[in-house]
């Protein structure tokens, strides 16, 4: 009996597929060159991005942060989360590992300095 697999490539693309990132924008468009992946993208102002992908094409929408206002984290890696969050005096505490999940104050909340949020992640 002959199993056949599907290549590293085609595994790739496969995982990928509809897929969101959240991220800097200058991350967010290494994952399409890593991947050859066309990208269409306003242009902007802002140094985060929101990328969707569908069919080996990424699609760039910025992502504008207010101070003081909770953002949603949820989708970005670790590292994003902590860099922005931290940016806005916000102490981090993460449980988990792999892309952020859930986060203990909901997006759009006032938040001060010093305030402590929790992000859940998994992989």
């Amino acid at each position: 009996e002959i199993e056949i697999h599907p290549s590293q490539d085609q595994l790739s693309q496969r995982n990928f597929e509809l897929k969101s990132f959240k991220g800097l924008r200058k991350e967010v468009k290494k994952v399409a060159e890593k991947f050859n992946w066309s990208t269409i993208e306003a242009t902007n102002n802002s140094d985060w991005a929101f990328a969707t992908v569908s069919n080996q094409k990424m699609v760039v929408k910025p992502m504008f942060f207010k101070s003081h206002i909770m953002p949603n984290v949820v989708d970005m890696n670790l590292k994003d989360a902590v860099y922005l969050l931290e940016a806005m005096g916000v102490k981090v505490r993460c449980i988990g590992r792999g892309k952020v999940r859930s986060q203990s104050i909901d997006p759009g909340l006032k938040i001060y300095k010093g305030t402590q949020v929790v992000i859940q992640l998994a992989s």
